[in-house]
């Protein structure tokens, strides 16, 4: 990254509000990265804290204190606590990390900013992961990326957002692969279509409590 890009400017979360992070680290998408000065002395202030791990080197910060580590020991990058001083894996090292972004980037998941100050939902800089499964074990290594991952990632989402109920034990694959093959069409108000029909006659689907303009808008964003 610093190869790249020396930080972020000002106090921005811009790439990191699209990184992934576990349900009880999910503040550490709202931090900055630090500039390599910055970071220096971010660790000497540590230092002089006198507890803070040798083996951790602070490369991103948030207003309330908290950092984004990596060990020095390991590549392990985390978020560490500034209240508990204890830290929270993101990911086994930092290309597995990186390569969770890219892989999301490629399955339309990260929606970019809109930059247009006249827009009502006006952003200035900060890229934004949509909603997801999460993400695999650090040490499962950079995550597989499936043909099928924008299916999976909606029944999850619709779920989420209590769009749908799905029936008690139900087996999930086979309306997995029916949305696969509507959500690849190739005709965009086609598969707006489709989904809708098939949600409506699955036999998993127990009630759908979205209209069909929420859930169009939902395959929007995916595809």
């Amino acid at each position: 990254m610093y190869q790249a890009h020396d930080g972020t400017h000002d106090e921005e979360s811009a790439i990191l509000a699209a990184m992934r992070a576990p349900k009880n680290a999910q503040w550490a998408r709202y931090m900055w990265w630090l500039s390599v000065d910055a970071a220096e002395k971010q660790l000497v202030l540590m230092r002089d804290l006198g507890k803070f791990p040798e083996e951790l080197l602070p490369f991103a910060l948030d207003a309330g204190g908290n950092l984004l580590v990596v060990d020095t020991t390991n590549g392990r990058v985390a978020a560490w606590d500034h209240e508990t001083w204890e830290t929270t894996t993101l990911a086994a090292d930092m290309d597995v990390w990186i390569a969770a972004l890219a892989d999301d980037m490629e399955q339309k998941l990260v929606a970019a900013p809109n930059e247009d100050p006249d827009e009502e939902d006006f952003d200035d800089g900060r890229l934004m992961l949509m909603d997801a499964p999460p993400p695999p074990p650090p040490e499962a290594g950079a995550p597989v990326v499936t043909e099928d991952r924008a299916a999976r990632v909606l029944v999850e989402v619709l779920q989420e957002r209590k769009f749908v109920e799905m029936t008690k034990r139900a087996d999930l694959e086979p309306l997995i692969k029916e949305l696969h093959e509507a959500l690849v069409h190739p005709i965009k108000g086609e598969r707006k279509a489709r989904v809708i029909e098939i949600l409506e006659d699955s036999d998993v689907v127990d009630e759908i409590f979205a209209n069909d303009d929420k859930i169009g808008g939902l395959v929007e964003a995916l595809m």
